[in-house]
């Protein structure tokens, strides 16, 4: 493991709060970012504005755990980029998502070399570092008791969330616990066993979920409330809970338990069950709905409004043109970094919940954009899509992204869409580029989420004995949507779904009701042990050709390869490696994953 400097545990640079601060036109959030430099603790612990900002550092990570890499200043490629949802405009595999899609380490000596392997690990081991370091030092702050309580507490929440975020990727790690190490320190810390992870979150959070108030005032909003920590530790109990941790364990010999627990028990979909519980019976989060003034608005308004009902915690923001000016297109002053697969667009129903293969589907493939879920149309920028045309704002205009049209279509050049869609999920309709302000942030819990959790883990639990509370966690989510209920009040619900059946439902919903929301997908994918399925896989996108300009219609579409076909190689892709570094600094002392 690294060494952690004290130097480095205390100076973060505070500039890189300015892109991500909590500062709203009402002023709501804590996040005050101030240009400084930390170099002594007993410095900084004397101060209490210098002490609220060194915790604020801890939050600063936070932002590194919900994307695939950053570039520059930039935070752009998305987790789903390592899935079937979406790819970066950039196909080189020294892009995280590219290699993680493609299982493509050869720009590294070795895979478990790959930088990004090191700067996931290393990076939260420093945020880790730190938030114990906040602990082991506040007392010594100025800061009134009570305060330095509830600080302690978000302190504990955070460092609980590293751990969790590190366990979903590389399985048992270090447990540092209260250790602070200097820059003469040699770690000498095994990995812990994955039960030991999970034990670990659920015990920190059982400790601090008292200290923690229901909610904040609005100077407050972005810290952690008790429905934040109650959450995690469904998080946790849940990634425990599912079949890659919870009987189909991908270790071997001595790597065995570091991965998961030797053989399945029932009893841990009921420990995340109880978990899950206690979030929904917290009555402050309710699903955001409005569909009176347009079908689904209320999911729209979920991903680009700062403050709402339905968000747990997210990842707070200032305003500022991210990520409107890197997700829309070139001709609406973005810069498009992020592009749907065809068989993304596949995975929405049609308006009236069925499946567009479903019997007696009223979709059409000569209008596949036609009557769909209208999640579809706050997701994804298709061909023929509006939106604003100028910085103005006041008038909408088609996005033309066929074959070779000027500016965002397909093939027009090195940088257009290459499967004919384009991401739009967070970007305010109201906004051209940088144009106007998006300081919405990002959800990392919120209800639908848990929702959808209970759903899985109720399916897991008795799926018939469960089934109405399977159901209307189901009808409740496509109803906020925006779907037409239709005669029988399902909305587009298969009925007597087996637990197989029903647990893929509801994989298939997480899928479209999380589009590039953190790793969302991507957890799935590995926890329920589905990515294997994709390899060769080849991912498609759709190309029109034969544009009208008078009715402003392509005449004819073709559904095209993009890319040659997803690679995954188990048992080696459903952990991360512990990077090759950390591995050498350890001297035998950390155990490495199975196939890295």
């Amino acid at each position: 493991m690294r060494k952690i400097t004290i130097k480095s545990l205390v100076t973060f640079s505070v500039a890189v709060l300015l892109g991500f601060s909590a500062c709203t036109e009402s002023s709501e959030g804590f996040l005050d970012p101030k240009e400084d430099t930390v170099v002594d603790r007993e410095w900084v612990f004397s101060d209490s504005i210098r002490t609220e900002q060194y915790l604020t550092n801890v939050y600063s990570k936070l932002i590194k755990t919900y994307f695939a890499e950053q570039g520059g200043t930039a935070y752009y490629a998305a987790w789903d980029g390592a899935t079937d949802n979406t790819c970066l405009m950039w196909q080189g595999t020294n892009r995280m998502s590219n290699a993680l899609a493609f299982s493509n380490f050869t720009t590294s000596s070795t895979p478990s070399a790959y930088p990004e392997f090191n700067t996931k690990w290393t990076e939260t081991y420093i945020a880790i570092n730190a938030a114990t370091s906040f602990l082991l030092n506040v007392d010594k702050s100025p800061i009134s008791n009570a305060r330095k309580e509830r600080m302690k507490a978000e302190a504990r929440f955070l460092r609980a969330y590293y751990y969790y975020y590190l366990a979903s990727f590389y399985g048992g790690v270090p447990l540092l616990k209260d250790v602070v190490y200097t820059e003469t320190d040699s770690p000498t810390e095994k990995r812990a066993t994955f039960a030991e992870v999970v034990d670990y979150v659920v015990s920190e959070v059982d400790a601090i979920v008292n200290a923690l108030p229901l909610v904040y005032e609005a100077s407050e909003y972005g810290r952690p409330e008790k429905g934040a920590a109650l959450a995690l530790k469904a998080k946790m109990l849940w990634l425990a809970a599912s079949p890659l941790a919870n009987g189909g364990n991908v270790g071997d010999g001595d790597s065995r338990l570091l991965l998961g627990y030797e053989s399945y028990d029932a009893a841990r979909w009921i420990k995340a069950k109880a978990a899950i519980e206690a979030v929904l019976a917290l009555s402050q989060y309710s699903l955001v709905e409005d569909n009176t003034t347009r079908a689904g608005n209320g999911f729209y308004q979920v991903t680009t409004t700062r403050k709402n009902a339905e968000c747990i915690f997210k990842i707070l923001k200032q305003g500022g043109g991210y990520p409107d000016n890197y997700l829309l297109p070139k001709s609406r002053g973005g810069q498009a970094y992020q592009y749907p697969y065809h068989d993304l667009v596949n995975a929405f129903p049609m308006k009236t919940g069925e499946a567009i293969d479903a019997p007696n589907s009223t979709y059409d493939p000569k209008k596949p954009y036609a009557n769909r879920d209208p999640r579809f149309y706050y997701t994804i920028i298709y061909d023929g899509a509006q939106w604003i045309t100028s910085f103005s704002g006041q008038k909408l205009g088609r996005v033309n992204l066929y074959y070779k049209a000027p500016t965002d279509g397909m093939g027009t050049d090195s940088y257009s869409t290459y499967t004919g869609y384009i991401l739009r999920k967070f970007c305010k309709e109201t906004n051209y580029g940088s144009s106007g302000q998006n300081d919405a942030g990002f959800p990392v819990f919120r209800l639908a989420d848990l929702m959808l959790m209970y759903a899985e883990v109720l399916s897991e639990v008795d799926v018939n004995a469960n089934r109405n509370t399977i159901e209307d966690q189901l009808f409740k989510i496509r109803k906020r949507a925006g779907i037409v209920a239709g005669a029988n009040g399902r909305y587009g619900v298969p009925a007597n779904m087996s637990k197989e059946e029903m647990i893929d439902f509801v994989i298939k919903e997480r899928r479209i009701e999380f589009v590039s929301e953190g790793s969302i997908r991507l957890i799935d994918l590995l926890r329920r042990k589905q990515k294997e399925k994709l390899h060769d896989v080849t991912p498609t996108g759709m190309k029109w050709t034969e544009y009208d300009s008078k009715t402003q219609t392509c005449l004819s579409s073709e559904v095209i390869s993009v890319k040659s076909g997803f690679k995954f190689y188990a048992p080696r892709d459903y952990h991360f490696p512990i990077p090759l570094t950390e591995f050498n600094k350890a001297q035998g002392l950390l155990i490495q994953n199975p196939g890295w």
